[in-house]
């Protein structure tokens, strides 16, 4: 006998889903909690279930930071922002992302890759309401922080480009510097 696929057998809802990871602390929240909606959304959790199973995957020093906010029972929004302001994304610790945003430069032997991710997560951070204003900060830090100003002078001349293309044309450059040097061993 033929049998019939899974959404067409009578009385059966098999999702089979993962659960997220635990959140641990330093983890980005914002990609988190995007993760965990989309778990919640597909697995169809809401209203106080959603704040339970959110809860149920804090690690033990995030729990412990938020704890003295839950003597009163919260709705999702208001734990999403209890999280973001124990976590240090509120607008008052914007100004501490912002100096190290300006601040950071790229270090000996870090990849240019690997600098704009840095500054990506920086920029998000400091200018978490504002997605233009924090492209071009992070367009600016990237540029003019590289260390490498043959690669920074480059990019300089390249106004039409965005910001992937700019890291594009940043990585195919480190790569052409570094090449002479790995063919000549």
């Amino acid at each position: 006998p033929q049998i019939p696929p899974r959404d067409r057998i009578p009385g059966q809802n098999l999702n089979f889903m993962r659960i997220p990871p635990m959140f641990k602390k330093g983890q980005d929240l914002a990609l988190y909690l995007r993760r965990f909606e989309g778990y919640a959304d597909a697995a169809n959790i809401q209203g106080d279930d959603r704040v339970n199973v959110l809860l149920s995957l804090l690690d033990d020093s995030s729990l412990l930071a938020i704890e003295r906010h839950l003597d009163n029972p919260v709705t999702y929004p208001q734990l999403v922002n209890i999280l973001r302001r124990e976590s240090g994304l509120d607008q008052l610790n914007r100004e501490l992302f912002i100096s190290q945003l300006r601040a950071r430069k790229r270090v000996k032997g870090e990849t240019v890759r690997a600098f704009y991710q840095t500054l990506y997560q920086l920029a998000k951070r400091s200018y978490p309401l504002n997605a233009e204003v924090a492209a071009n900060a992070l367009r600016e830090n990237f540029i003019y922080n590289l260390n490498d100003h043959q690669i920074s002078s480059r990019l300089r001349e390249h106004l039409e480009f965005n910001n992937e293309q700019l890291l594009g044309l940043a990585v195919t450059l480190e790569a052409c510097k570094l090449a002479p040097l790995s063919t000549h061993k």
